[in-house]
């Protein structure tokens, strides 16, 4: 599991994830997205999963409550990226719904100003 910012990007800053992220990894998973969460600067983030290559619930959970809680804050935040797989994955457990999930990064951060 690897998490880095990027802040290169002139519209939003784009957080990216990448490899697996099982229970084991939630806890360090967590810290880092709540660390954002409090970022002062930040009211927009666009989340990039297309290097993500397996979650568990534990994972989706995690995420779930990072959007709410970023979301909660008066922010904005989409995803995009994410494979065929792990999206299906998604919708078999229901909770796609709770996902903006683009599949460009420019749609992603074009759906930011809609919000």
């Amino acid at each position: 599991m690897e998490l880095t910012l990027d802040t290169g990007n002139m519209l939003c800053p784009v957080l990216k994830i990448s490899g697996v992220i099982l229970l084991k990894d939630v806890e360090k998973f967590d810290d880092t997205l709540q660390s954002l969460v409090t970022a002062p600067t930040m009211n927009k983030l666009v989340v990039d999963l297309s290097k993500l290559e397996n979650w568990d619930e534990a994972a989706v959970a995690s995420l779930l409550t990072f959007i709410k809680d970023w979301q909660n804050e008066g922010n904005k935040i989409s995803t995009f990226g994410l494979n065929e797989e792990l999206s299906a994955d998604l919708q078999r457990k229901g909770v796609a719904i709770f996902f903006a999930i683009y599949d460009t990064i420019d749609e992603a951060i074009a759906s930011l100003d809609k919000v």
